[in-house]
């Protein structure tokens, strides 16, 4: 008798913890984000990991108003035709790409036009199609152009191949974190030495399980702004909730931002050996439009909070724990093409290519 009272509670405790190990298997895929993959009408979902931590707060705002100071390149010598990017530094200095000239033009912090940076050709410190630019605090320029990136330190200029980068960070003068658009043997995340070509891939933020054999074209989908500082990298990607906190090339810390979930689709035609993507319909899942770090916070342009208020609102978070603090709302609604945030200035470019300064 006492046989049977056994077996009948230990096959009760297995009932128990299975259903246990269901439920939870069913919770985790809920709290997994994930984004999709069309596929020639196919529908294939990829799991981005590790499981965030999950923030619910109303937005408290604290409403800033902006008072105009210059705008930059008035000046006959110092016309900036066609304004892309806009960078500025600790030192007050502000930096803009024309891709019309393919330079990057330096001004001081009231505006005084300083340096040019590149022009277009071929040679040393030229460029024929430049991507992407950035500039690290001690005011070196990094130009990424196809095949290439230079840096233009002082009055040197050091050029280096590289064949596979979208855009990166700079984290001194040898050492990038690029970002790539392509998979298969390239991580999307790695450190690179431009010198000694070394490189050190950072963990993943998808599941390997839930990718396709032989997919490649899918990392604009992970695209985002990457920030960097004292050894860790904040990475805030454009189409999901998410901010990314790496330490060492691993996963710290993950966290939603206090916007709703978006599962972003990108649509894939795939023919024979080729692949080709349509990222324009990405744009209907955009969440974050620019990060920016400032002192010890996070500050995150909300797209959505954007459109319901048609006011300029950055999520401001605590970079450690990515805690939501409050949400600074800009009296200001006009297009941009590119804009930047300080400690104390708000630049823009706006959508007649005037690139505007304000103090707030």
């Amino acid at each position: 008798m006492k046989s049977k009272i056994v077996i009948t509670i230990l096959v009760f405790a297995a009932m128990i913890v299975s259903v246990y190990l269901v439920l939870n298997k069913d919770n985790e895929s809920i709290k997994r984000q994930y984004f999709i993959l069309d596929i020639n009408g196919l529908e294939h979902k990829v799991n981005l990991m590790p499981v965030p931590v999950v923030q619910k707060a109303g937005r408290k705002y604290v409403d800033k108003k902006l008072h105009y100071l210059f705008e930059l390149g008035e000046e006959a010598d110092t016309v900036i035709y066609i304004p892309s990017h806009i960078r500025a530094i600790e030192d007050g200095s502000v930096f803009v790409e024309d891709a019309v000239t393919r330079s990057v033009n330096k001004f001081s912090p009231d505006g005084k036009f300083i340096q040019k940076y590149g022009k277009y050709g071929k040679g040393p410190g030229e460029f024929t199609r430049p991507k992407y630019f950035e500039v690290d605090n001690a005011g070196r320029v990094f130009m990424l152009d196809y095949g290439k990136i230079t840096v233009f330190d002082n009055n040197e200029i050091f050029e280096y191949p590289i064949n596979y980068a979208d855009f990166f960070k700079p984290i001194d003068a040898d050492d990038l974190i690029l970002f790539n658009n392509l998979f298969g043997n390239i991580s999307l995340i790695e450190k690179y030495n431009l010198r000694t070509k070394e490189k050190v891939a950072f963990e993943e933020i998808y599941e390997p399980d839930t990718k396709l054999p032989g997919m490649k074209n899918f990392g604009t989908l992970l695209f985002g702004t990457p920030l960097y500082t004292s050894n860790k990298l904040i990475y805030v990607p454009y189409y999901f909730n998410l901010i990314y906190i790496f330490e060492n090339e691993k996963v710290k810390r993950v966290a939603t931002t206090i916007d709703q979930e978006s599962h972003p689709k990108l649509l894939i035609k795939s023919e024979g050996n080729y692949e080709f993507t349509y990222d324009k319909y990405l744009t209907d899942f955009q969440i974050n439009e620019s990060s920016f770090l400032i002192n010890d916070f996070l500050y995150i342009l909300s797209l959505p909070a954007r459109k319901e208020t048609k006011k300029f609102v950055f999520d401001v978070y605590e970079i450690n724990s990515c805690t939501y603090i409050h949400s600074l709302r800009f009296d200001y609604s006009e297009s941009f093409i590119s804009i930047y945030l300080t400690k104390n200035r708000f630049f823009l470019v706006n959508g007649d290519y005037k690139i505007k300064v304000f103090s707030y």
